[in-house]
């Protein structure tokens, strides 16, 4: 699993602010970027993305099993800037935010359910989910 800068002990130490997150440009979608700055996440080798109903969106039951062992289901990172220009979503990466974590750990997310529609519905034509193109942004609110 990829971990981000600044993250030390399991926790992320506060992030320094950022510019705004680049525009997507037109094209498919390259990966998911779920910004949950602000909220007291954990980092975790397995997180879960739900919808408002509960439902999984992502986890481990949504990957292909190469990509996951060797890059992990998650990568994480302290800013959306720098998560949008990871190579694990580079190019044109749809950016959704966590409303709150959620799980025994706090490091499983809760996304709109208007945000998990579009994720389902994209990964259904494309394979960022299977291919483990997913970042997760902690730490201080930017």
């Amino acid at each position: 699993m990829r971990c981000c800068p600044g993250v030390r002990g399991g926790r992320i130490a506060a992030a320094t602010p950022s510019q705004p997150p680049p525009s997507r440009a037109s094209g498919a979608i390259s990966g998911l970027i779920v910004d949950a700055t602000g909220l007291d996440v954990m980092p975790a080798m397995a997180p879960k993305i739900l919808d408002e109903e509960g439902s999984e969106v992502y986890g481990t039951a949504k990957v292909l099993r190469q990509f996951a062992m060797t890059q992990g289901v998650v990568g994480y990172h302290n800013n959306v800037r720098g998560a949008s220009q990871d190579e694990r979503v580079a190019g044109n990466p749809l950016v959704v935010r966590a409303l709150r974590a959620t799980g025994p750990n706090g490091c499983d997310l809760v996304i709109s359910s208007a945000d998990a529609a579009q994720i389902r519905q994209a990964a259904g034509n494309l394979p960022f989910l299977d291919e483990c193109r997913v970042m997760i942004v902690i730490g201080a609110e930017q």
